[in-house]
């Protein structure tokens, strides 16, 4: 059976009126009713009507041909119309055509990215915006185009069909650009998008900076995008600090040269990882950061389910915060990994067997937590830990004040972080380096923003160098495969064996630790620990192990692989963790350090970071102003006279003699601790019995050997008793 139509007439309301005509096999005439061919309750009915006459037919078949019979019809009435304007001398046009055509007359110029992706500049009232051309905003434009013409709405079809067109003639036709998210390098400067509705930008060279109307084709936008304050001149960058909770003066300093590079594009950034217990402003943080970066309506960010929606997050944003971890997937480890030093992401396009969207980004990103969540070590060794401290109740504020107060003098922080970048750029082609660390571009850079900012480049290494020591020790604190191999290497100086032998002795050496090999993380074959002493190669030997895993031996007629595992010498301090205390002073004094009295030692000889300031301003809370820090010799600290006096051999023997003075009896412990024997070991036990890091290359693995000892270096116990103090309240 099937339908045929006839007698099509259009009425006044746009209806396509028609007699439908059942026909058997034979053609002859079954049934037979006049219909809206246009109007789909009126075709249901006829459906409905021929399905209870003739219940063999079915309504999807029915449904099927009534649309062909409709298309048929509006094909017959074009053709008639096309053949009356031919006779006619006239050519009518179509409103896909049309909507090209008014991309050509309003100058529209039309480029393609690198991974093929068709966008357009357009004109709107005296300035330029570029959108994407598949997206909803140039949709909007090129439907309004058309009503301002003609008066008219385009139909989706004309509108879907003029866009393909369009496409296609960006990318065949139109310029490779590559388009940026918030900041670019071109032509040697850096261009910063405002995210304003007239799209302007800011444009840093050595030679200051500027607002620009109308920037070249750089930037693209995304909606969570919020416009950028109008930065002013002249500003002020170090009031950042007045809304931070950052006491450190190492801190501050790298914390200053970490906001700064976050405004340089295409170079690898650090992860800064703010890390405390609750009340220490870590979330403020982030968000005070993204703000004067990145303003977004999504301020912290949460992880996504898989890789291709974080992927696609993190594209979206230049500033990328995550919020409130307690631990990390390995999988999004890598990604983040893998996002700071740049990567290119790839899924297939929806409603397509072989396209592909192509993400290729390089992102500012941070984390926060109560731990320290990153624990991967090529992660961790991307981070910058800043460790924030509970403010105190007296200190305190309501979140709405500290906001509002920051919206208001923001305009004069930004103003003056672009001030000084733009000092950086022109000190950063000159500086040279003697070694670069681990991100070595945001190492030079850094270099080159602390002497824009009144420090050394010494300064800076010092600070950045210190920081990692201190991802060093997390790593080897953390991991219990580090832990337990350096409390195996306590009392050895070398180790040969095959990688099951070693997870043996590994876990023979872990039990008397107390340190559980049931966790995800201790490796459950011998294969396994060969891929995680790779992972921890760097780490450890800075912790003065050194890791072969490349050899091998034929052992009873087959070839096995070995793992060789030796101590090296100490590694040396970075320059400024030695022989150097923090001191608070302004920047322009030359304030000289207070040096306390030392029982049985020369007064001008002081132990390093146990020097009290007099008249020394407090430090910082959020909302006070900042003091800045600048680090002073503890050589320094030796007056000439003193100097003359000792001697050069007197003086150096005087200062090893400060830092080897032991603790002898049973008294001088409990009084450096504060508390006894008993109740420190009872505190690391409920801990889990993790490793204490004494000073640099020293760490204690088995406290209850240590405090058992009959002498003890005073350092020691002054580091043991800082840690117990930090992790007393947890064990209460």
């Amino acid at each position: 059976m099937r339908l045929v139509a006839e007698g099509y007439k259009w009425d006044g309301r746009g209806s396509l009126q028609a007699r439908v005509t059942l026909l058997a096999e034979d053609s002859t005439p079954l049934f037979e009713d006049s219909i809206s061919l246009s109007k789909q309750a009126s075709r249901h009915r006829f459906a409905q009507t021929l399905l209870k006459r003739f219940p063999q037919l079915k309504g999807k078949d029915i449904e099927s041909q009534l649309l062909q019979l409709l298309w048929q019809a509006k094909d017959q009435q074009q053709e008639a119309e096309e053949e009356i304007a031919r006779k006619q001398g006239e050519r009518r046009v179509s409103q896909a055509d049309k909507l090209v055509k008014l991309v050509e007359e309003n100058d529209v110029e039309l480029f393609h990215t690198p991974t093929g992706v068709a966008y357009a500049r357009i004109g709107i009232e005296g300035h330029f915006e570029i959108h994407r051309c598949r997206s909803q905003g140039f949709k909007q434009w090129l439907s309004r185009q058309l009503y301002l013409s003609e008066g008219k709405t385009p139909n989706s079809d004309a509108l879907n069909s003029a866009i393909i067109t369009i496409e296609g003639r960006a990318i065949f036709d139109g310029k490779t650009r590559v388009l940026h998210n918030r900041g670019a390098f071109h032509e040697g400067a850096i261009f910063y998008d405002l995210a304003d509705e007239e799209w302007r930008a800011i444009k840093i060279t050595p030679e200051g900076w500027q607002t620009i109307d109308n920037p070249p084709i750089l930037f693209c936008r995304y909606q969570h995008q919020k416009p950028q304050v109008e930065p002013q001149h002249g500003g002020d960058p170090w009031r950042l600090l007045d809304f931070v909770n950052l006491r450190d003066a190492s801190q501050q300093l790298l914390f200053m040269v970490y906001v700064e590079a976050c405004f340089i594009p295409d170079i690898p950034h650090p992860i800064i990882h703010p890390h405390g217990e609750q009340g220490s402003a870590k979330t403020t943080l982030l968000r005070l950061v993204g703000s004067l970066v990145d303003p977004s309506s999504e301020e912290l960010l949460m992880f996504a389910r898989d890789v291709n929606e974080l992927a696609q997050k993190l594209y979206h944003h230049w500033v990328c915060y995550f919020d409130n971890l307690t631990s990390l997937p390995d999988w999004i480890s890598d990604v983040l990994s893998r996002a700071v030093t740049g990567i290119g992401f790839g899924k297939r396009e929806l409603f397509t067997d072989e396209g592909d969207v192509i993400f290729q980004l390089k992102r500012v990103i941070g984390l926060n937590g109560i731990n320290v969540v990153a624990t991967k070590p090529d992660l961790l060794d991307r981070c910058i830990l800043l460790e924030l401290k509970r403010i105190s109740d007296n200190e305190c504020r309501r979140e709405k004040e500290l906001l509002a107060e920051f919206e208001q003098v923001k305009p004069q922080i930004l103003g003056g972080f672009f001030d000084i970048l733009s000092k950086a750029m022109g000190m950063y082609p000159t500086l040279q380096l003697k070694a670069l660390p681990r991100m070595a571009d945001f190492a030079h850079w850094g270099g080159a923003i602390a002497q824009a900012l009144g420090y050394s480049v010494d300064d800076f290494i010092d600070a950045y160098k210190a920081n990692i020591q201190s991802q060093n020790i997390e790593v080897l604190s953390s991991n219990p495969i580090a832990a337990v191999l350096l409390g195996f290497m306590e009392n050895r100086d070398s180790y040969e064996g095959t990688p099951a032998e070693l997870l043996d002795e590994l876990g023979q050496e872990a039990e008397q630790m107390k340190i559980k090999t049931t966790v995800k993380s201790w490796p459950g074959a011998p294969q396994v620990l060969t891929r995680r002493l790779n992972e921890l190669k760097s780490n450890l030997r800075q912790g003065g192990i050194e890791v072969d895993t490349t050899s091998g031996a034929r052992i009873e007629g087959k070839w096995k692989r070995l793992v060789k595992v030796s101590r090296t010498e100490t590694v040396p301090t970075p320059k400024g963790m030695q022989n150097t205390v923090d001191t608070v002073a302004p920047l322009q004094s030359d304030t000289e350090p207070y040096l306390r009295e030392c029982n049985g030692i020369d007064s001008n000889i002081v132990a390093d970071g146990e020097i009290p300031l007099q008249n020394q301003p407090e430090c910082n809370a959020i909302g006070q102003s900042a003091t800045i820090a600048r680090k002073i010799p503890l050589q320094s600290s030796l007056s000439e006279e003193s100097s003359r006096q000792l001697g050069p051999q007197q003086s150096n023997d005087s200062y090893d003699k400060l830092h080897t003075l032991w603790a002898e009896d049973e008294s001088a412990i409990l009084q450096s601790l504060g508390m006894t024997k008993e109740q420190a070991i009872a505190i690391w036990d409920k801990q889990g019995r993790p490793v204490i890091h004494l000073g640099p290359g020293e760490n204690c693995y088995d406290l209850t050997k240590l405090l058992a000892q009959r002498d003890i270096k005073l350092e020691h116990l002054s580091a043991i008793k800082e840690w117990l103090e930090k992790h007393q309240g947890w064990c209460l």
